[in-house]
């Protein structure tokens, strides 16, 4: 999970120096690579990683089990 964080850091980080017009020599292979169908596919995955996401938290404090509070009665043995 952390390479994954790292690798989207990563790519935001090139991606803003990239906006801002801040060029190195290798950065041309970057815009290309996020302007074809390999951005296309990165975008879609982080899309589905912020779903996943979201579903995850609305599984954990929306739909957590609650606890049902036994009573015990004097014929029980």
């Amino acid at each position: 999970m952390f390479r994954i964080i790292l690798l989207f850091i990563v790519l935001l980080l090139f991606g803003l120096l990239n906006w801002f017009q801040i060029h190195f020599n290798h950065l041309g292979i970057l815009s290309t690579f996020l302007s074809e169908s390999s951005g296309a596919a990165l975008g879609g995955f982080i899309g589905s990683m912020i779903v996943w996401f979201g579903r995850e938290i609305y599984v954990r404090q929306v739909r957590r089990p609650k606890h049902v509070v036994t009573y015990y009665t004097a014929d029980n043995p």
